[in-house]
Formats: C-alpha cells, structure tokens, sequence
C-alpha cells in the first residue's frame, strides 16, 4: 500500500506584531519608517499649532520667550529629521527593491538599524522637554556662540539632547543611505542596466548619494558643537582660539543641498505617476 505524503504546512507569516520588532524585511521597514513618521509629524504639528497661537496677538498670550523659542526649534527639527527624512526612507525601502528586481536591501541588518535609530534619536529629542532649562533655544539651525551656552549649568540639558539627536539622525541617515546607493549599484536584477532604470530610482539615487557627501559634515559638526558645550572645548568659542562662523560652513555643506535630497524623490514620483495617469 502507498502512503501519501504531503510537504509540511509553510510557517505561518507573523502578523500585525512583526511591525513592532527588529526586521529586515524592507517592506516592513519602510512600513515601520513611514507610521514612526507620521507620529512625529502629528507631535510637530501640534507645536505648530502652539506657535501660530502664539503669534495672533503681539503679546505673550500663550508662552513666554523662552518657550516659544524652544519650541519654534523643536517644531523645525521634528518636521525636518523626523518626519521628512524617514518618510522618504520608508518609500525608498517600499519601492526601490520592487522597481530594480532586488529580493531585499544589500544590508537588510544595517537598514534595520538605521530604522531603530529613529525612533531613539526622537525619543532624546523629546526628552529635552523635560531637562532642567527646558528644550533646545537656538533655532534649528542652533549657530553658536548661542548654542554653546548652558545657563542652567546642568550637564544633561535641552540644547546638549537637541545636538545629540541631530548627531544621531546623521548617523541613520548615513546608514540609509550606503544602503540605498549599494542596493542600487549592485543588487538590479539580470538585465535591468543603470539606463533602464525607473526615474524614482534615479532620484532617490541622486538624492542619496548628496546624504552620502553632506551628512558627515553635518554630523562632524554636531559632535564639535557637544564637545564645546558639554567638555569646554573651543572649536567654536572665539576666546579659546575657535571660529563660530565654522560650523556655519559644516550646516550649509548640508543643509544646502538638503532641499534637493526632499525635493527629487517627489519629482520622481511625480514622474512615475503622471505617465501612468496620462495615457
């Protein structure tokens, strides 16, 4: 008599928890990247409501100078680190493995940990408004001598969490996008050359590859900006020998061509939907 055998049943595909967890896949991740962005976005939003109440009136109606400049910082920091940034990684991480014909990212281990990276470095960004002297006072762009002077003489304190957030999310960033730029060079499907790639994946090639060359400026200038607030040192304090127009150098180097790393992207969806949508 012959027996009838049958393969195993497949492992059931985890559910709704597996978004919750450390994960390589990059459809989750991008899903990860995308919600965690969306709820910084609602925490930035709010603070914007706060600084358009503000604003109604010449007076200080709602909160003082102090606050308001702290939160004026945070609302721009929020909008542009957590919730710009890490939306475009979540559509990277959706779409471009799809579009070239890749099974995953080139580093699926080192994309989770940019990931994970988020949602720490907003958690220290948060965390600021709850330190003595309160959140970060100097802007989002945080020039010294300003933003290397600690009134309330603690160490641990709003402008010192602001920086090393900022540094933080470089260093995400930078993760991101070595990742994309290798997935991208390497990892295209047999057949699917540089030149028959979809225009997003160009755009998100060519805006990776300005993360790839600014961030490292942006970061080296974050952590100089720690050193002199919280260890005394003097790259930028004029008395001890510094030039605080430097770190101006080291934020433009990046935030210049910043514009172009949020604006390709969308002109690359805009030229994948628009031929779609046309015919």
């Amino acid at each position: 008599m012959t027996i009838a055998t049958f393969p195993p049943d497949p492992k059931p595909e985890p559910g709704w928890t597996r978004y919750f967890g450390f994960c390589t896949d990059a459809k989750v991740i991008g899903i990860q990247y995308i919600v965690t962005a969306f709820f910084f976005f609602l925490i930035g939003g709010l603070l914007a409501m706060v600084i358009r109440g503000e604003l109604i009136t010449p007076a200080s109606d709602l909160v003082d100078r102090a606050v308001y400049n702290g939160i004026y910082t945070m609302h721009g920091t929020i909008m542009l680190f957590l919730f710009i940034f890490p939306v475009l990684n979540g559509l990277n991480n959706l779409l471009i493995p799809t579009m070239i014909g890749a099974p995953d990212m080139a580093f699926p281990r080192l994309n989770a940990v940019a990931f994970w990276l988020v949602p720490i470095f907003g958690a220290v960004l948060m965390a600021s408004f709850f330190v003595p002297g309160g959140p970060a006072y100097a802007g989002w762009w945080s020039y010294p001598p300003v933003s290397i002077q600690n009134p309330v003489g603690h160490f641990i304190n709003g402008q010192g969490l602001w920086i090393t957030a900022v540094a933080l999310s470089g260093v995400s960033s930078i993760m991101g996008a070595l990742n994309f730029v290798t997935t991208i060079l390497r990892m295209r499907a047999p057949g699917m050359t540089i030149t028959r790639m979809p225009v997003y994946c160009w755009t998100a090639l060519a805006a990776q590859c300005l993360q790839l060359i600014g961030l490292p400026a942006l970061t080296g200038g974050a952590i100089m900006l720690l050193l002199d607030l919280s260890f005394g040192t003097s790259f930028y304090r004029p008395e001890g020998g510094g030039d605080p127009v430097l770190y101006q150098h080291f934020f433009w180097f990046y935030s210049h061509p910043a514009v172009y790393v949020i604006i390709l992207p969308v002109f690359g969806i805009f030229s994948e939907l628009f031929p779609v949508y046309s015919r």
